[in-house]
């Protein structure tokens, strides 16, 4: 099921939400710096360029809390720069996480391969080149991964494009937990799932 308004789920609950939010790197799109005049062309602020961003604060105001069952697991995508917040807000992941009503439990760390299965070259970076991504793991209630479902934090795979997420990641995540399964900006409809987002595109589109 494909939905473009979190209204239309309105009374459903699920036992699995995960998220890849569109974390604002820049206030404007291309700029070197922040509080210059026009758009730019800097290198900066690539993820404005490609799909509409929101802030911090915008994110913990969604209504996500209303969506999850009594007992849940929550899986919400966060990047190097953005673990503490960002330059722009002092609201961080984990106080996202917990505005939609979970509590933060550990983290788990996707590692970029090269096609030889060494970590790859990494991407841009201000200090160091990003060879990593993390996913921020929180819970609601009651909610629970048993032990003979438990797994290394570890996701071992290569980049496919821009912040397309590897699917051993949603592999990893049906292992661990039952349904049902919602995914917050999905890039792609997923058999067996609820996904909302405004750039769902079938497979294929996601490569061309």
């Amino acid at each position: 099921m494909i939905v473009s308004d979190l209204r239309e789920l309105a009374g459903q609950k699920f036992n699995v939400i995960t998220a890849d939010p569109p974390w604002m790197y820049q206030k404007r799109p291309g700029l070197k710096s922040v509080g210059v005049e026009g758009k730019g062309d800097g290198v900066k602020g690539i993820a404005e360029r490609e799909y509409p961003t929101m802030t911090n604060e915008e994110l913990a105001a969604m209504p996500i809390r209303d969506l999850a069952a009594d007992d849940a697991h929550l899986f919400m995508w966060f990047t190097n720069p953005g673990t503490f917040g960002n330059r722009f807000s002092d609201v961080d992941p984990e106080d996202i996480a917990r505005a939609w009503g979970f509590e933060f439990r550990t983290i788990l760390t996707w590692v970029k391969t090269a096609q030889h299965g060494g970590v790859s070259g990494g991407g841009m970076g201000w200090y160091f080149r990003g060879a990593t991504e993390h996913v921020l793991y929180a819970t609601r209630g009651k909610a629970k991964i048993e032990s003979h479902r438990r797994e290394p934090n570890v996701i071992m795979a290569p980049a496919r494009g821009h912040s397309v997420k590897p699917h051993e990641f949603i592999e990893k995540v049906e292992r661990a937990c039952d349904g049902p399964y919602l995914e917050l900006f999905a890039r792609r409809p997923r058999e067996g799932w609820t996904v909302f987002g405004n750039q769902v595109a079938e497979p294929e589109a996601l490569f061309a």
